[in-house]
């Protein structure tokens, strides 16, 4: 009985951070993505279902992939604002360049990472 109150504390810790990173303003989001990560990674990964490990494999393949995507962006953007030729015509607008986005990535065995 200890073990499921500890499971079910674990888990609205994680519902809870999950709700604060959902709703967290631009400038605190990786911050609270990564105590996302951080509760997420200290639950016990074996009491969890099979289809909910699929499932949380599958997100964050997902966000992995979105957070390169987003990362590869921002440096092609960053490297384009840096030309001298944009920053003589003003090309670049008066735009802040974009922030990088870094979370927490979890290694797991076999996953080459």
């Amino acid at each position: 009985a200890g073990y499921d109150q500890e499971a079910a504390a674990a888990g609205h810790a994680l519902a809870a951070a999950a709700d604060q990173a959902e709703h967290a303003p631009p400038e605190s989001r990786e911050q609270a993505e990564n105590r996302v990560s951080a509760q997420l990674a200290r639950t016990d990964s074996h009491s969890r279902p099979q289809g909910l490990v699929v499932e949380l494999a599958d997100a964050e393949t997902r966000v992995m992939m979105a957070r390169r995507f987003y990362n590869d962006a921002v440096r092609d953007t960053r490297n384009l604002g840096e030309r001298r030729l944009v920053r003589w015509l003003h090309l670049g607008g008066t735009a802040e360049l974009p922030q990088f986005f870094e979370i927490i990535e979890r290694v797991t065995p076999g996953s080459g990472g």
